[in-house]
């Protein structure tokens, strides 16, 4: 088997029968993975880079489910429309590959310039169509034989890969060495690949429907690699070429849901049964911890059906072997027929037959990954992660009860307080009147009657400061409870309210971000630090009041500071403005208009939810937030507001009080709704869900 590497930490996208048709090449060759040389103008991606001792094959794969028809290098057509990238206009996939080699040739005509004529381009369509066609008088594609466009080869399925690979290089004399290959490596930073093949399934916890088609997302801890898998129609995954180091989960695509477990995933062997659940965050602990509990058995089930694979793994897997053989010569012989050009019935035959090879070879894929592994290191690894996010849900579920039992506690003591303040207050009264009676009857006994009435004034004193005491705790008690209840009440939120609340915060986060954009540009000494930071410091604090909770000023600009671009980014934008001669309103990451919007959106989430943002998921608002910019309908809008709003801030000789900025944007308000609104919808989603 070759030896994979990958390079620059990039995303790998390779489908797992790719990688499988890579590590079946010579081990003398080396592949690098997601290679990325620098020309002096744009980096570039080579999906792989394939050394052999005569030549260094680069390779673009292409996953292609429309038919294709090759022209030309220049003309390529996916499903009778133009097929191109978005790089500097488009450029086909031939174009691409022959560009991304120049760029390596420019990096190895230093210090590898032996190396610069060895590169051969190469485009690979991954999965194999009948209905593919090359040339001007469309002829069929046969997987044995490379096709000639240009320059670029194409290669038609991944059966004949090394085959073609040779006839290519076979004229080239052996001129790389073993110590080439590892220059090579060495300076584009090539780790080796591992072999951890990850599958599962993902499901919403409340009701066990599985998550078809959706995206997942894996980041190992140590090496910040991504990697992408989407689940099936049956909401099952599979992932192979990971690193055997820890990792998380994200689902990009459903940001408001909660991913359990939430521990690292680590796998210590070369199979991992990992299983997604999602839960939407009005459920409660005890629930989430009664679903999750109930799902561990299953686990346990889905772990030990996989373990099964492994006996008799050989003998499975020599059968596997045949029948895939088999199979790839049936495809090979039906599409070799004259007849098969224009014959639909055999066009759905051969893809029957594609479909077969498939599946055949993801069994064999787990088979091979079951062969010589530790059952009970399989089972540790898979429930783990499951185990320690119930120990973790116990944890908070028993702070939760102790936390209401003292709020009872507390209740019930100043309850009975109140009561024995009210019997003092009741007793010292009957005194009073006792005494008064007395000093009624009898004048000789007034001094005596006298001093007992005062005497009971001082009872009823005393009294009367221990019911103030126990009304005190009872006050306290009742905010305490009331404090619990909003809590609820906020998490509870209906999502028509999240999106109301949300539409608002937008709204008055665009009014401040689009004059805050116009003050930055003006000739204002330290505008930034004076006028701009104290308007987003009262945006926080407005915010937060929709959520009806209480914030200082210093906690506003400490939840400022967990959004990713921070003020130094935003100093840095203002200080740009005016140093730069002719900058416009911009639609920049980094322009006061996208940073107050996303501050805005983090401040929302952070008290919908009880925390901010990530980095990526600022990323992904960000991205959102720039690409509404470049609707130029909208950036009007924006600046049309800004400039109103600013005029009414100059008149006001730029006072950053509460009233003075609640007054200004008042009188935007109605003209700000639909901005918010839009950017509620695009952040958001229609349903409510984060873009």
């Amino acid at each position: 088997m070759a030896r994979l590497y990958y390079a620059n930490n990039g995303v790998m996208d390779l489908k797992p029968g790719t990688l499988d048709a890579l590590r079946r090449l010579p081990k003398a060759w080396d592949i690098v993975l997601n290679l990325r040389p620098l020309n002096g103008k744009a980096a570039r991606e080579l999906d792989a880079a394939v050394i052999t001792q005569r030549a260094i094959h680069v390779l673009e794969f292409k996953r292609r489910k429309a038919p294709v028809t090759i022209v030309s290098d220049s003309r390529w057509l996916s499903g009778g429309r133009e097929d191109r990238n978005g790089v500097q206009g488009g450029e086909s996939p031939s174009e691409q590959v022959c560009n991304s080699t120049k760029a390596l040739q420019e990096v190895l005509t230093g210090k590898f310039a032996q190396l610069r004529d060895l590169t051969l381009p190469w485009v690979v369509l991954e999965t194999i169509n009948p209905a593919n066609r090359v040339g001007n008088e469309a002829h069929p594609m046969p997987t044995q034989d490379w096709h000639d466009a240009g320059w670029a080869k194409v290669i038609h399925g991944l059966d004949y890969l090394e085959t073609l690979l040779r006839r290519r290089e076979e004229k080239m004399t052996e001129c790389i060495t073993d110590m080439d290959a590892e220059h090579f490596r060495r300076h584009f930073g090539a780790k080796p690949l591992g072999q951890l093949t990850t599958q599962g399934i993902a499901l919403l916890l409340e009701n066990r429907e599985r998550l078809q088609h959706t995206a997942l997302c894996l980041t190992t801890l140590n090496t910040k690699q991504v990697f992408e898998t989407t689940t099936d129609g049956n909401g099952a995954f599979e992932l192979q070429g990971m690193p055997l180091e820890p990792f998380e989960v994200t689902v990009p695509s459903l940001p408001e849901l909660r991913v359990l477990p939430g521990a690292t995933f680590k796998a210590t062997t070369e199979l991992l049964v990992m299983h997604v659940f999602l839960v939407r965050p009005q459920v409660s602990e005890e629930r989430v911890q009664e679903l999750l509990s109930a799902e561990m058995d299953r686990v346990r089930s889905d772990v030990e059906a996989v373990l099964e694979l492994a006996q008799g793994a050989e003998q499975r897997l020599a059968n596997l072997e045949g029948e895939l053989a088999q199979t790839r010569q049936t495809i090979g012989a039906l599409m070799g027929l004259p007849s098969t050009h224009d014959n639909e019935v055999m066009h759905q035959t051969i893809n029957g037959l594609i479909a077969k090879v498939e599946e055949l070879e993801r069994q064999r894929r787990q088979v091979d990954a079951v062969t010589y592994l530790d059952p009970d290191v399989v089972r540790r690894d898979a429930l783990s992660p499951l185990q320690a996010e119930l120990d973790a849900l116990a944890t908070r579920v028993g702070a939760l009860e102790t936390r209401l039992d003292k709020v009872g506690q507390t209740a019930t003591r100043a309850d009975q307080r109140a009561r024995r303040a009210l019997d003092d207050a009741t007793g010292a009264k009957q005194m009073a009147n006792v005494a008064g009676e007395r000093a009624g009857k009898a004048e000789s006994s007034a001094r005596d009657s006298a001093q007992s009435a005062r005497q009971a004034q001082g009872h009823a004193a005393m009294s009367e400061a221990e019911a103030q005491r126990a009304a005190d705790e009872a006050r306290i008690s009742r905010k305490v409870q009331e404090d619990e209840l909003n809590f609820k009440q906020a998490v509870y939120l209906t999502e028509e309210e999240r999106r109301q609340k949300r539409a608002e915060a937008l709204k008055l986060s665009a009014i401040v971000g689009a004059a805050g954009g116009i003050i930055s540009m003006q000739p204002i000494p330290f505008a930034d630090n004076v006028i701009l930071t104290p308007m987003q410091i009262w945006l926080v604090v407005r915010i937060e009041q929709f959520y009806g909770q209480s914030i200082t000023q210093d906690a506003a600009l400490k939840l400022l500071g967990t959004v990713g671009f921070g003020f130094a980014a935003q100093h840095a934008t203002v200080a740009l403005y005016k140093l730069i001669p002719g900058l416009t309103f911009g639609l920049g990451p980094f322009t006061v208009f996208g940073f107050t919007v996303l501050l805005g959106a983090a401040t929302a989430l952070f008290y919908e939810r009880g925390s901010a943002p990530g980095k990526s998921e600022q990323k992904a608002l960000m991205g959102s937030i720039k690409a509404l910019l470049g609707d130029r309908t909208f950036r009007e809008d924006v600046m049309a507001m800004g400039r109103s709003v600013f005029k009414e801030f100059k008149v006001r000789g730029y006072k950053t009080g509460a009233d003075d900025l609640r007054a200004v944007f008042d009188i935007a308000s109605e003209r700000a709704r639909p901005i918010g609104d839009r950017l509620e919808r695009e952040l958001f989603g229609k349903d409510g869900n984060r873009a």
